[in-house]
């Protein structure tokens, strides 16, 4: 529907291009008083440009581009653009179009074309409602008409004659008629239906309905009517020569009542009563030589507003293609293209903070890059070499680097030997041979938080440890306790996009010991050490690191499943030599709802299901502040609070305990009765980390192995000075040799 309603518009925009280059021919032929039903058929071009989809090329065409107004991916665009033919207003439009957001679940543009499509359809149904109603309203009025002869009927309560009905076409005549002005008025109605009027306007009118929003279709569907009853004035004087022109004038005055028929018929006195006497009073036969250049006139206009302009100007270049590799700027080892079959990237600074990536096309000799965010980019194909054109490109943002030139109009791209993009080392003096520790920002979620409109990435499995990542952040959880053992907020390292120019390539070693994060907007990367917890910039090099691999995108198996499902599950091959499949899921598409799922053969049609939710222990009830467990045994635990908000938390020895059984958590059971905790308050600054220590032997006993849920509130003063009251909790296991 969406694909549907965007070619609408594409046409509609095309089409009103048309209408107004025949509103200028129109008013040319009345000059020159061209026969008005050559004027009928110019406005078929138009009503063909409104219907059809599709259309030739010709180099006759009269209009300005072949481009569509909105793009077929406009919704998935990141940077909504539009094609006028005109550079200033596509860049004023497409800045005001919504850019898509990472955080978003679906794209801003899918839900302003979601709205348009609603509006859409409710005027759609509307101007067709209308029209129903009006048509069995006249229906109604036509009940007790007369037969008075083949398809002629006479009725009382109409002001004027017209033709109604599409297959059989009938004629109706007001009663009070007097019988001189029937002849000129049949005469003219049977003109009607011989020339097929009936059914010309009966198809105008619906495709005018379907581009209810277009005032240009309105005023041609308008002036249409006018020249199809014109028409058939020039038919009937022809039919009974010039001297019936007073009397047929007569007739015409007398049957314009004033009053306008519904139900779109073919009315006698329809239009404008005043024009058509003037110009059946001025009427004069026309001369053959003219009806001859009108008709060649509409032929050339068809068949220059109904074609297109030709794709490419070809010049023997049928077969212009681009060799693929890697195009060296001259004079630099940095700027460079990469052409990768039907993908291209352009890299032109160190600081940018997009370097375009996407889709190329070729016309004539000129490649055109489409980046993922809608961004364009021109260079004309000399030989080995790729000119750019900064005329219809973006304009570029210099790197401010002298060992870097900026890309200037004319800058030349030569294809280097380079068989595959290579990682260029930044030059002296721009921190080259490096390497720096990052601070860890923690992530800050909500349980209601969208997952996103790529979801959640699975980054690695092996069965107990998981990886995997979103524009949320990046986590490494261990799939035994329940627990998140590691998390890095990537927006803070500008590694949160999972689309665009600014794209992150997320990789894992294959033991699963370092994430790799490659902005590709960029030629550094961040290391992510899973033991230490520690993340560190450095140059990007990959060179000689195995990555872990062991993906498959479809799983027969696999029963349908209403909620999101991680594209990428990751193979797990057990110590006794079975194989289970992990994979992330979230029934309602929030990142409080996350699970990690495993799944594997019983036996035949059986298949075994292990589910642990992911974040359910890890933020209870707050998207400010969280916990994680640094070390558990079986009778106390060391843990760590993160205050993400602007004020300070605090907290006491208060805590809980409860158990995983039976698919739900069940409190621990006491071990005595009387007992109370200690109320002391222990600080976490706004932004910062405390870690602290509970024992709970006194209190529970030492506990057996299981998996268990430690449960600690905290508190904060809101903006008002209210004390709020937030619960807090992870999750750890202890196995059977933990005691």
């Amino acid at each position: 529907m969406e694909a549907f309603f965007i070619s609408l518009l594409n046409r509609s925009y095309q089409a009103a291009m048309v209408i107004c280059i025949i509103l200028a021919v129109r008013l040319l032929f009345r000059l020159l008083q061209v026969p008005r039903k050559y004027t009928c058929m110019l406005w078929a071009i138009p009503l063909f440009r409104l219907v059809f989809p599709f259309s030739i090329e010709s180099i006759l065409s009269l209009l300005p581009t072949k481009e569509p107004l909105l793009p077929p991916d406009i919704g998935y665009m990141a940077k909504p653009r539009i094609v006028t033919g005109s550079a200033y207003v596509d860049v004023l439009i497409s800045q005001a179009l919504p850019a898509a957001t990472p955080e978003a679940s679906v794209n801003p543009m899918q839900v302003w074309l979601l709205v348009l499509r609603l509006i859409w359809l409710a005027g759609v149904t509307a101007c067709l409602v209308y029209s129903m109603v009006s048509y069995f309203c006249l229906k109604r009025k036509l009940r007790c008409s007369i037969h008075f002869g083949k398809n002629i009927f006479l009725a009382d309560y109409i002001g004027t004659p017209f033709v109604l009905g599409i297959l059989r076409p009938r004629i109706y005549l007001p009663s009070s008629l007097e019988a001189a002005d029937r002849e000129y008025v049949l005469a003219h109605e049977r003109m009607h239906i011989k020339r097929g009027d009936h059914l010309y306007k009966m198809a105008a009118f619906l495709i005018t309905v379907l581009h209810w929003f277009n005032p240009l279709a309105w005023a041609a569907f308008a002036l249409l009517g006018r020249d199809i009853e014109t028409a058939c004035d020039e038919a009937v004087m022809k039919q009974y020569g010039e001297e019936c022109r007073k009397e047929y004038a007569r007739t015409l005055l007398g049957c314009a009542a004033g009053r306008k028929l519904k139900g779109v018929p073919l009315a006698f006195s329809e239009g404008s009563p005043k024009e058509r006497i003037r110009h059946i009073l001025r009427y004069k036969k026309p001369l053959l030589g003219l009806s001859a250049l009108a008709a060649a006139a509409v032929i050339l206009l068809a068949a220059g507003l109904i074609s297109n302009p030709p794709s490419a100007v070809k010049e023997n270049r049928e077969d212009m293609q681009v060799q693929e590799g890697v195009y060296l700027l001259e004079n630099s080892d940095f700027q460079k293209i990469v052409i990768d079959g039907e993908t291209m990237s352009f890299s032109y600074s160190l600081i940018s903070s997009r370097l375009p990536y996407g889709n190329y096309t070729i016309e004539g000799d000129v490649l055109t890059l489409i980046s993922m965010e809608g961004y364009q980019y021109r260079f004309r194909i000399e030989g080995d070499s790729l000119i750019f054109i900064q005329e219809g490109s973006e304009k570029l943002v210099g790197s401010g680097i002298d060992e870097i030139p900026d890309v200037v109009d004319g800058s030349v791209f030569r294809l280097s030997g380079q068989t595959e993009p290579e990682e260029v080392t930044p030059p002296s003096g721009v921190d080259g041979g490096w390497e720096k520790t990052v601070e860890i920002t923690q992530p800050s979620l909500t349980d209601s938080m969208p997952i996103g409109a790529d979801g959640m990435i699975l980054d690695y499995a092996d069965g107990r440890t998981l990886i995997f990542h979103g524009y949320f952040g990046l986590f490494v959880c261990d799939t035994q306790s329940f627990s998140i053992i590691g998390a890095v907020d990537l927006k803070a390292i500008g590694c949160d996009a999972t689309q665009g120019d600014n794209y992150c390539e997320v990789s894992v070693a294959k033991d699963g010991s370092k994430v790799y994060l490659s902005p590709l907007s960029g030629n550094n990367m961040y290391v992510y050490d899973v033991a230490s917890q520690s993340l560190t910039e450095k140059p990007r090099d990959v060179s000689g690191i195995e990555m872990f691999d062991a993906f498959v995108s479809e799983i027969d198996f696999l029963e349908e499943y209403i909620g999101f499902r991680s594209v990428r599950r990751a193979v797990i091959t057990k110590d006794d030599g079975s194989v289970t499949y992990g994979y992330l899921s979230s029934l309602e598409g929030t990142v409080g709802d996350i699970c990690y799922e495993e799944i594997g053969y019983k036996g035949d049609n059986e298949y075994g299901y292990k589910t642990y939710p992911i974040f359910d222990a890890l933020f209870l009830s707050s998207s400010k502040f969280a916990m994680m467990a640094v070390e558990a045994s079986d009778t106390g635990i060391a843990f760590g609070i993160f205050n993400n908000s602007g004020d300070e938390l605090v907290f006491s020895d208060d805590f809980r305990l409860q158990r995983w059984e039976d698919n739900k958590w069940v409190d621990v059971p006491y071990i005595i009765d009387n007992w109370a905790f200690n109320e002391p308050a222990y600080p976490v600054e706004a932004g910062g980390y405390r870690e602290a220590e509970n024992n709970w032997e006194w209190l529970y006993g030492k506990l057996p192995e299981g998996v268990y849920l430690f449960i600690k509130p905290v508190f904060a003063e809101n903006e008002e000075g209210i004390t709020e009251r937030f619960s807090l909790g992870v999750s750890f296991s202890l196995p059977e040799d933990a005691n």
